[in-house]
């Protein structure tokens, strides 16, 4: 865990602007993130327009947020909390990054930077995320950081026009940190 902390320490988490369009393209289009999630790519002004609305503040209490992940100066990753129920303590987790960057513990880093964000200033209690069961990088990643599999969806993800199944993965704040 050394690891991740060190790099988490390096990353920068910036609210998502309409300038980060092309990366998210960049990220969107790599070859993991289209073999493992169900991605419809869009241009890149309509990635432009949708990233307008989502780099609230925390304290807005919106039903979705997107950061993107810098290191040394480069965009290398994004995070996002969607499906919020503010009411409820509860939003799902979604994370990707620039295929460059992929296997050198930069996910996880990115991941465990966001969620301690998250749950050290916010009342949510649980964060979920569903993950593609081939996409094993992803669930490690999950379950390094104390993210419990709780199930096999009964809907599957359409991922290049063919079904796949997909794990549930669920954190409970008061399990933060007990990994």
């Amino acid at each position: 865990m050394e690891r991740t902390f060190s790099q988490a320490r390096q990353l920068r988490l910036l609210p998502a602007s309409p300038d980060h369009a092309e990366v998210l393209y960049r990220i969107f289009t790599g070859y993991h993130m289209r073999q493992h999630n169900p991605v419809t790519v869009q241009p890149v002004a309509t990635l432009r327009k949708r990233l307008e609305t989502a780099g609230h503040p925390l304290a807005y209490q919106a039903p979705f947020y997107r950061w993107f992940a810098e290191y040394d100066g480069e965009v290398i990753g994004t995070f996002t909390l969607k499906n919020v129920k503010w009411w409820k303590g509860s939003g799902e987790i979604g994370y990707g990054l620039l295929d460059d960057f992929q296997g050198q513990g930069w996910g996880k880093a990115l991941v465990w930077k966001s969620v301690n964000h998250l749950l050290t200033h916010t009342s949510l209690q649980k964060l979920w995320a569903t993950v593609s069961v081939p996409n094993t990088a992803s669930w490690h990643i999950l379950e390094g950081l104390g993210f419990q599999r709780t199930k096999i969806l009964d809907k599957p993800f359409i991922i290049l026009g063919k079904p796949v199944p997909q794990y549930l993965y669920e954190l409970y704040w008061n399990e933060w940190g007990n990994f």
